[in-house]
């Protein structure tokens, strides 16, 4: 095969309605089972949530000044 005939089958495979219709529903498929995994599945939480105004006062009270926000990395992580 040479290097042509590769770029006109990649093409041909490209531009295939058959193939794109085949691409497609195997996209949606993923995108199905991913949604319907999260939706079903208990999961670990990443992070604690917190209100916004429990946020804002964390963050107003520990980083208050430049030195506390180099200081406390550990602190936005908590």
């Amino acid at each position: 095969m040479t290097c042509e005939d590769f770029k006109s089958s990649l093409l041909t495979e490209a531009y295939n309605a058959e193939s794109f219709n085949d691409a497609a529903h195997k996209t949606a498929n993923l995108i199905y089972d991913n949604l319907k995994k999260t939706q079903t599945e208990d999961k670990p939480k990443t992070i604690d949530y917190l209100i916004p105004e429990e946020q804002y006062r964390f963050w107003k009270k520990e980083f208050n000044s430049k030195e506390a926000m180099i200081n406390s990395p550990k602190q936005i992580c908590r």
